[in-house]
């Protein structure tokens, strides 16, 4: 099969397309999330009821300037040799953390692992939603004298609008008062034709009529 250039080209530029978005995702997941930190994280392994149960307690930290709610946390634990052995994953409702600020969290779950598989862990903040308030535009239309101007004048802008639409409306060629207009001008027309007809009528018979007194 013949390859033109122009179709050469284009999967060069879609194959570029590709691998560009592909890099970019592959930068964003290694990049990490930078809105929190976590600060001085501790495993403590404890039983209850004859069961064992992995305990992590430490810090939060908020990077932004926003208020963080609806956190979800994933800690890694981890044997001696570096394997991974056990994990746990939880939605913290109760945490809100303020704009560059920090506060504590507790982690509890039930070993997956006996006690001494658990040799390190690793803790991160996998989900973060930011409360961005909106801003408040009341005040900000209230110092511009544009807006103050516009909606000062907008119904009087508004009526003359509509005034404008009715007028073009009603003043076409195909407009009902046109259309109105055109039948009473036909209608003049056909009634000065009568008359002109009904008066050459009346002067053909006064003519015939006094021609016949004569005789």
């Amino acid at each position: 099969m013949k390859i033109y250039p122009n179709m050469r080209r284009s999967k060069f530029w879609c194959l570029s397309l590709i691998l560009f978005v592909f890099s970019t995702s592959i930068y964003a997941q290694g990049e990490g999330d930078s809105k929190t930190e976590i600060i001085e994280p501790q495993l403590l392994l404890h039983e209850h009821e004859s069961s064992l149960y992995a305990v992590t307690i430490g810090k939060i930290r908020n990077n932004t300037a926003h208020t963080l709610e609806d956190l979800v946390i994933e800690v890694r634990y981890f044997d001696s040799n570096g394997k991974l052995v056990d994990v746990a994953v939880d939605r913290q409702y109760s945490i809100s953390i303020p704009p560059n600020d920090e506060i504590a969290f507790k982690m509890q779950t039930l070993a997956a692992a006996p006690e001494s598989k658990y040799a390190s862990q690793s803790v991160r903040v996998v989900n973060a939603q930011e409360d961005i308030p909106c801003p408040d535009r009341s005040s900000s239309d209230a110092d511009n004298p544009w807006m103050q101007s516009l909606a000062r004048w907008w119904p009087f802008l508004l009526m003359i609008t509509i005034w404008i639409a009715l007028t073009r409306t009603n003043g076409g060629k195909d407009s009902p008062q046109r259309r109105m207009v055109g039948q009473m001008d036909r209608q003049t027309e056909l009634v000065e034709a009568q008359n002109i007809e009904l008066k050459r009528i009346a002067d053909a018979v006064e003519k015939n009529a006094g021609k016949s007194i004569d005789t």
